[in-house]
């Protein structure tokens, strides 16, 4: 049972993260201006979500905290509180210490000290406007409420100019002169005690298989007030009979008629939608699950539970059912077709992530099965095994599998909007964010590892790139920096740029630090892309302090080392006076790939597929020096620059062929445009797993891991971007001669 319990809380914890996600979202939307219903309901929902499943777990310090947030919540949603920017400013630093609660509650985290917060929530309540008994508002309502109900006001006397409350009523023939024009006596006139709701709660056998618990509901109307009148035991079987996953008792509970309706639908938000749940305002009809007759007016709202042998029609009952003072419907809708649709809950399910990381695994294997069997097969014997139908199955399930990991990089972009107001704050800068492509799906595993280092570019960008509102003036900009965020799927890989129009990387002020913190020597020659990369050295920066933002020389070099360990790389460009880009460069997957396997100097690399164009065999003269390092090919009045994959991996004059007895391999990246790779024959197209080579020895820029062929041997993988960008070169000091062997 406590196995049981474990998984169902490790399903609240997921549900915690994805309110805490929709929630930093909606209160994001807030402090930019929109505060419409939508987006407030949505912030209220998630936080009521975290409060209710924290209730049912005991943890009790989340629970009251999660409490008085919604209590915020739920006035600023009734338009009791406007949402200014000082209320929205406290929901924000409310939402910190929620996500601090829900990490405590996980163990993985101290309790925070919410007390401070605690008490800025109360005040808010204390004087923005706290719901009394009755429903209305101790403190004057916001304007919006006060104009909704001008209407009304309008239409109806006041209380001290008559003496009497007034009575609104709906009448066909009012006759203005008539001294009794609706027809009852003044006795009426006086205030009668409004007539209760009756609530009635059955849960379905959903329910109760996942796990929930029917008496935190009706603790919950009991909570705003409500009261248990009676408990229908009728449809409960002998003990023999008991099913511990059904369903057998409906209660019935009365609800002060001063308790709004929304409020009662909120106790039963955690009920799996074929739950009997009804909610009869004053009077109960005479057949609660049905209501097609009129109801019938009753002195005192007592009404007697009704058994239910056949559940059948509380199933056909919608997820919830409000029965009102209203003609029932006409003939043609109730003879509408009793199919109901699915239950939208049942359409999904949660997967652990690390049994779609053993399902990846085994597919994986399955790939390297079939490559191991199209080597040792003859085509002819390939056909009779149906080995090509084979690898469409895999190629299917590889597909399937991969797209199950896929997420929308949306996730990982969530947090830069509230990151980037508080870094607005603490550095007096004025930022606006522009962020496009939050769509584009990445592997979970890509999502869930480029969040530290996108928070460090993005806390770069705002303390080293954008200058201050009187710099940017002074230099003929607008005084309100931009940093954009864009996400984009170019072949096999995505790129995630953050770039700032600031004022550039001062070039000469990196070199100087770099030589001063003896990264480089002092006469070192480098290219400007070259010393670019330098700030992404261990321990360099170019602050003057140490702050809580910047100073410490850390964080390019996380940024790098996370997405190199990725696979992956990252490239700087950057105009001094006009900003800087950081381009992360991430593989699509972290799985397998379409390659091509070449050979060099007798050694077998994988290409990747993606990057091909087309494969040329040079005609002699085709293949022309330009300098002592640099060939060119000519192709269709075309020159396109061709590098030998030999000389990049330092593998000696001795395999150098002439052009005419090797291919070039036309590449586009993303950096270079088109280039020819020299290489020295192909030997095969195959799928390949990819292995990474940080696990298993160390990042090499050039390379983006390594893989198992088909007769076991292991092959290297290219990263064709970084091959032709002009740091390639650096691959000369690194010679990888016997690597792949």
């Amino acid at each position: 049972m406590s196995d049981e319990l474990d998984e169902i809380q490790a399903i609240f914890f997921e549900e915690c993260a994805e309110g805490l996600a929709v929630a930093e979202q909606g209160l994001s939307a807030m402090a930019a201006g929109d505060v419409s219903k939508d987006v407030i309901a949505g912030v209220f929902r998630a936080v009521h979500s975290i409060k209710g499943g924290s209730g049912a777990f005991g943890h009790s310090a989340l629970l009251a905290f999660s409490h008085c947030f919604e209590n915020v919540l739920d006035e600023v949603r009734s338009d009791k509180i406007v949402p200014t920017a000082e209320v929205t400013k406290v929901m924000l630093t409310a939402f910190d210490i929620l996500a601090d609660h829900v990490a405590a509650a996980q163990g993985v985290a101290a309790l925070p000290s919410d007390a401070a917060v605690l008490a800025a929530l109360e005040e808010i309540l204390a004087h923005k406007g706290v719901p009394s008994a009755g429903g209305a508002a101790v403190a004057a309502p916001p304007a919006a409420a006060v104009e909704a109900a001008a209407p009304q006001a309008a239409a109806a006397p006041a209380e001290d100019e008559f003496g009497f409350s007034p009575v609104v009523a709906t009448v066909d023939d009012f006759d203005p002169f008539g001294f009794e024009p609706v027809g009852v006596a003044l006795d009426d006139l006086e205030p009668s005690e409004p007539m209760p709701w009756t609530v009635r709660f059955g849960p379905s056998r959903a329910a109760l298989a996942n796990g929930a618990e029917p008496l935190l509901s009706i603790r919950e109307v009991e909570r705003i007030g409500g009261v248990i009148l009676s408990c229908d035991v009728s449809g409960l079987p002998s003990l023999r009979d008991i099913d511990p996953e059904e369903s057998y008792l409906v209660w019935t509970l009365s609800v002060p008629a001063t308790v709004d309706e929304s409020a009662i639908a909120e106790c039963f938000d955690f009920v799996a939608p074929d739950s009997l749940i009804e909610i009869i305002p004053g009077v109960a009809p005479e057949v609660p699950t049905v209501a097609e007759p009129e109801p019938v007016v009753e002195a005192a709202p007592q009404p007697e539970p009704e058994p239910e042998p056949e559940p059948a029609p509380v199933a056909a009952a919608p997820v919830l059912t409000v029965v009102e003072k209203a003609p029932p419907p006409p003939p043609a809708a109730r003879a509408a077709p009793e199919p109901r649709p699915m239950d939208p809950v049942s359409q999904t399910i949660r997967v652990d992530l690390t049994k779609l990381d053993m399902l990846l695994n085994l597919v994986g294997e399955l790939v390297i099965r079939g490559s191991i069997l199209s080597d040792r097969l003859s085509p002819l014997d390939q056909e009779r095994v149906e080995l090509p139908e084979l690898a469409r199955l895999t190629r299917e399930i590889q597909d399937n599998v991969m797209s199950l990991r896929a997420q929308p990089i949306r996730q990982a972009f969530s947090r830069v909007p509230r990151m980037l107001r508080d870094l607005s704050v603490e550095t007096g800068k004025q930022v606006t964010l522009e962020v496009s492509g939050e769509t584009t799906e990445v592997d979970k595993g890509v999502i869930e590892k480029i969040g530290d280092p996108l928070t460090h570019m993005i806390r770069n960008a705002v303390d080293h790139g954008v200058e201050s509102p009187e710099d940017r003036v002074a230099a003929g900009k607008s005084p309100q920096g931009r940093i954009t965020l864009s996400a984009e799927q170019k072949g096999a890989r995505i790129l995630v740029r953050v770039s700032d129009d600031g004022k550039g990387i001062d070039r000469a002020r990196v070199r100087g630090k770099a030589v001063e913190k003896g990264i480089i020597a002092a006469d070192a020659v480098l290219s400007d892309d070259e010393i670019d990369q330098l700030i992404c050295a261990p321990g360099f920066s170019t602050a003057e302090t140490i702050s809580s933002i910047s100073g410490r020389g850390v964080g390019m070099d996380v940024v790098r080392s996370n997405v190199e360990a990725l696979g992956g790389r990252v490239d700087i460009t950057s105009t001094p006076g006009q900003g800087t880009t950081f381009t992360m460069i991430l593989p699509l997957t972290l799985a397998i790939l379409d390659g091509m396997i070449v050979r060099l100097a007798g050694q077998r690399f994988v290409l990747p597929l993606a990057n091909v164009i087309e494969t040329v065999r040079p005609e002699p003269g085709q293949v022309r020096a330009m300098t002592p390092t640099s060939e060119v090919i000519e192709l269709r009045g075309q020159y396109l620059p061709v590098r030998r994959l030999t000389d990049l991996f330092g593998f000696g004059a001795e395999t150098r062929r002439r052009p005419e007895e090797s291919l070039v391999i036309i590449v586009e990246s993303e950096t270079a445009g088109h280039v020819g790779l020299m290489v020295d024959t192909i030997d095969d197209r195959r799928e390949v797993v990819i292995k990474s080579l940080d696990q298993n020895l160390h990042p090499i820029r050039g390379l983006g891991g390594a893989t198992i062929l088909g007769d076991g041997s292991i092959a290297l993988i290219l990263d064709i971007d970084a091959l032709v960008s002009s740091a390639g070169q650096i691959l000369q000091k690194f010679p990888l001669k016997g690597l792949a062997a």
